[in-house]
């Protein structure tokens, strides 16, 4: 309950079930539109994933597997 940020069992969601009470706590943390996180998402994998053979263009720092040629990526139907 502490880790959750809560001081008492009252604030906690209750629910019956046929094998006894189950407490929740509920929480509602705001979130980032996921066009402004993804991108980062994107990169964070990419850049984390280790490649035995990788290759990279002029003009960037990026590295990925070879022989990639393009990757694109879609997000509610746009680029």
């Amino acid at each position: 309950m502490r880790a959750a940020g809560l001081k008492s069992v009252e604030q906690c969601e209750v629910r019956s079930t046929d094998r006894g009470e189950f407490y929740f706590a509920v929480l509602n943390q705001p979130g980032r539109a996921t066009e402004e996180v993804l991108p980062e998402l994107v990169v964070a994998a990419m850049t984390a994933l280790s490649w035995p053979k990788s290759m990279r263009y002029p003009g960037s720092s990026l590295r990925w597997v070879r022989p990639l040629n393009s990757i694109v990526g879609l997000f509610d139907g746009a680029v």
